[in-house]
């Protein structure tokens, strides 16, 4: 088992390697963290994204414009930033917002990116066919055995607000199948510099210790 800061730092070299920004790795850090925190496949859930995403299968989208033209289906995880950049808004008391979405890649990489907006009070609900998932700060639930899907055809999310603060009770280690933790190792290995004389004396590593 691993603990969840050793699957997050991973899991940022790992992006960092498949193409991400070091920014779009740092979310990705967080979605899996997330995912795990509620019980989600969570590392299973994003291998996928990142190979497709480093062998160019996918694509980063420019502008918001073309997120949503040319009726390509959507990436679940740049949907995610894009909802939480400019569509998310801390809904009104007694009001829900909600967004729908048509053909969506990876659906459990955009959960994983919004799930860190309940730890601000807001009840988050997302559903897919076979599947449905609510979590507040104090409670999550899931329902349906279509968890970690390749594409979904039609997609909702419900932002409200949760009056109540207790937070949850969440796991801190998670199990990892052996093929999808050796999957981000040989992505975050790419990230690594090799070593040399130069790298130890110039940077790389703690270099030499002296005590004064």
């Amino acid at each position: 088992m691993y603990s969840l800061g050793e699957v997050e730092a991973l899991s940022k070299k790992a992006s960092k390697a498949a193409g991400l920004s070091w920014g779009e790795a740092a979310e990705v850090g967080r979605a899996i963290r997330s995912l795990a925190k509620f019980e989600l496949p969570s590392v299973e859930a994003f291998t996928p994204f990142l190979n497709d995403f480093f062998q160019r299968k996918i694509y980063r989208p420019n502008t918001l414009e073309e997120l949503k033209s040319n009726g390509k289906p959507l990436v679940g995880f740049f949907l995610g930033l894009y909802i939480i950049d400019f569509e998310f808004f801390r809904p009104k008391a007694e009001k829900v917002k909600v967004l729908r979405f048509e053909k969506v890649i990876q659906p459990l990489t955009l959960l994983g990116v919004l799930l860190p907006i309940v730890n601000n009070g807001v009840k988050l609900e997302v559903f897919w066919k076979n599947f449905s998932f609510s979590a507040s700060p104090n409670a999550h639930e899931q329902h349906g055995k279509n968890d970690n899907p390749k594409l979904e055809q039609t997609l909702s999310i419900h932002f409200s607000i949760c009056k109540e603060k207790k937070l949850d009770s969440f796991i801190n280690r998670i199990r990892v199948k052996r093929k999808d933790w050796k999957n981000l190792e040989e992505l975050a290995f790419k990230t690594y510099v090799p070593e040399s004389k130069i790298s130890r004396e110039k940077g790389a590593g703690s270099g030499d210790l002296i005590d004064d």
